[in-house]
């Protein structure tokens, strides 16, 4: 969040620009001069509305805030239990998710961001060597006609030195592994998992080093995943993008489809569950989902 005495200060500078903007002398303005600065875009579709290139935004995002709606009730998968005097649901499309389908559309859900970067400062990822520059623009035109460009808001800068599109995502909701051991301690932690359907069945998947997590899978084969998106703007529990929306998912280790490493990385090793494997040092796990509870 910007803080609000920065806010404050472009609201001020945007108010001189705008008071200024008729040639008149003010008391805001250098002595001697006059006020003929215009309101500058904040926006790369302002900057070239003005420069009277065409152009059209797109949001990249726009799906993030599609609640899904309420399906028939047989196609229903999330299970009740929720807290609130005659609450059988904390709703999917209000709170929770109603079906294993949504709840993996929500998993590989990513915010996507983009921003104008000089393309002096790029360079190759360190698993592709030999990758290519991106194409970059010197001139608002060209920056216009860029692979990504449609979804730019950052001001293109305009300064005569080359930049290209760079963008980064995130995924959009939490997913908190909850695991215990043979003894039941309980250990949580948050992992970048993916999520897939193979029929009507939905799996959670991803990679998992020699940790806690691990271990307590391998010792009791099951758990629970906490999927969590929070908006801390707002207060409203009213679908996707506002305050809380998510699930909660039972999960069994599927034996078959999973793969563990020796600790040194240099071979596969056999896993016989219920005992933790000394050379034990990375799992890639697909995790078979067995019920969707609602979120709280």
């Amino acid at each position: 969040m910007k803080k609000p005495i920065l806010l404050t200060a472009a609201i001020a500078a945007a108010t001189l620009l705008a008071s200024c903007g008729d040639g008149s002398t003010c008391s805001s303005c250098p002595a001697g001069s006059e006020g003929t600065a215009t309101a500058q875009p904040t926006t790369f579709a302002e900057q070239l509305k003005a420069a009277g290139i065409d152009f059209t935004y797109e949001d990249p995002n726009a799906a993030i805030y599609e609640a899904e709606t309420k399906p028939a009730d047989e196609d229903i998968d999330c299970i009740a239990g929720a807290s609130g005097t005659g609450t059988d649901y904390y709703p999917a499309g209000t709170g929770s998710y109603y079906t294993f389908e949504y709840m993996v559309e929500r998993a590989n859900t990513k915010y996507y961001g983009y921003y104008w970067e000089n393309i002096e400062n790029w360079k190759p990822s360190q698993y592709n060597p030999n990758e290519e520059a991106p194409a970059s623009a010197a001139t608002l035109e060209a920056a216009a006609a860029l692979e990504g460009a449609e979804h730019m808001t950052e001001v293109f800068p305009n300064d005569g030195e080359s930049y290209y599109v760079a963008s980064y995502n995130n995924a959009i909701a939490t997913k908190t592994i909850v695991t215990t051991d043979a003894e039941g301690v309980i250990s949580t932690a948050v992992y970048g998992m993916g999520a897939k359907m193979e029929g009507d069945t939905a799996y959670f998947t991803g990679s998992i080093t020699n940790k806690t997590t691990l271990h307590n899978l391998i010792e009791t084969g099951k758990g629970m995943i906490i999927m969590y998106e929070y908006n801390p703007t707002s207060n409203d529990k009213t679908g996707a993008g506002n305050r809380n929306f998510g699930c909660r998912v039972t999960f069994e280790v599927d034996w078959e489809k999973s793969t563990f490493m020796n600790a040194d990385y240099s071979g596969l090793i056999e896993v016989t569950p219920g005992t933790v494997p000394e050379n034990l040092g990375y799992g890639a796990v697909q995790l078979k989902c067995t019920a969707l509870y609602t979120l709280g």
